[in-house]
């Protein structure tokens, strides 16, 4: 969708295809919702220990992944879905005291930007170890460039080779629809 303009980091959305797909379809970016994987993965691959941060994460995470091989594929059928909306009920943001949760989400986003070697001025270590060839590569895999905040056209229709499939603004209509109370 965007590079956020408060820290810099990919903001993610779904899209909604107006076919069915005939075979899964090859992705760019990996979100942690409904992920399927086997099992060994998580084992070789940690999550990130970024606590409070929503946005980056993934993408991080996507990394490590990419780093180890994996690649990323959408479903050609809905088997489960989620509710993205949360605003009828709190969240673990809302828990958390706001200082606490302010200095938490500032280290979270430094060490997330440090890793794809964006905080030149400032850089702080990390456990990750990926080479820059891996992050030039993985920048290249996405279409998105953080450090030179280049978004590519796939990107932004989620690595489709047509515009066509797209059913621009349904999603929205959708989860609108999905988050209404009785």
């Amino acid at each position: 969708k965007e590079l956020s303009p408060q820290d810099g980091l990919p903001r993610i959305t779904g899209k909604y295809l107006n076919k069915p797909l005939k075979a899964p379809l090859p992705v760019t970016f990996w979100t942690a919702c409904l992920s399927f994987s086997r099992a060994n993965v998580m084992k070789e691959v940690r999550y990130p220990n970024v606590g409070g941060l929503f946005f980056g994460e993934e993408t991080l995470m996507g990394l490590k992944l990419f780093d180890r091989g994996c690649r990323f594929f959408a479903p050609s059928r809905t088997s489960v879905f989620h509710l993205w909306e949360r605003g009828y009920r709190p969240n673990f943001r809302s828990l958390e005291d706001n200082s606490l949760k302010s200095e938490r989400y500032k280290s979270s986003v430094r060490y997330v930007r440090s890793v794809f070697n964006c905080e030149k001025d400032n850089p702080i270590e990390t456990v990750e170890n990926v080479s820059q060839d891996i992050i030039d590569q993985f920048y290249e895999f996405m279409g998105v460039n953080i450090e030179t905040k280049d978004i590519q056209e796939r990107a932004y229709i989620g690595n489709l080779q047509d515009r066509s499939m797209l059913e621009e603004n349904k999603l929205d209509m959708v989860l609108n629809i999905l988050s209404q109370k009785p």
